[in-house]
């Protein structure tokens, strides 16, 4: 069963567009200077958090690709995604921690991710 972290924040949530779900999923962020990768933390049909090893500036535009990781070992295949970096936090050695917002989805992409994420609910 999938937990809304929105849903455990109590009375006085932050102000988001949608819910965030916890995700078990690898990200990967192609760079000219060498790919990004890391763990998407929570994800929600606005946004993710994730946990890389590389800074990316925030303001910065990428196309981030997430694959779910399923029980069995077995793997989705990615699904890339128009993203505006919007904040970066270094919490260790070559480890940061950034806020994606998702920007400008076609209609596949967004009922890609609405598949997504009906995933992560059940």
């Amino acid at each position: 069963m999938a937990i809304s972290i929105d849903s455990e924040l109590g009375d006085n949530p932050p102000r988001r567009q949608a819910p965030r779900y916890a995700a078990s999923a690898s990200i990967s962020i192609p760079r000219a200077e060498g790919e990004i990768s890391g763990r998407c933390l929570n994800v929600s049909s606005s946004g993710l958090c994730a946990e890389v090893n590389g800074p990316i500036a925030p303001g910065t535009t990428v196309t981030l690709a997430i694959t779910l990781e399923f029980d069995q070992g077995d793997v989705s295949e990615a699904l890339p995604l128009p993203a505006r970096n919007v904040w970066c936090t270094q919490i260790g050695d070559a480890q940061y921690q950034l806020g994606f917002q998702f920007t400008a989805l076609d209609p596949q992409q967004s009922n890609f991710l609405k598949l997504f994420l009906r995933y992560l609910q059940s």
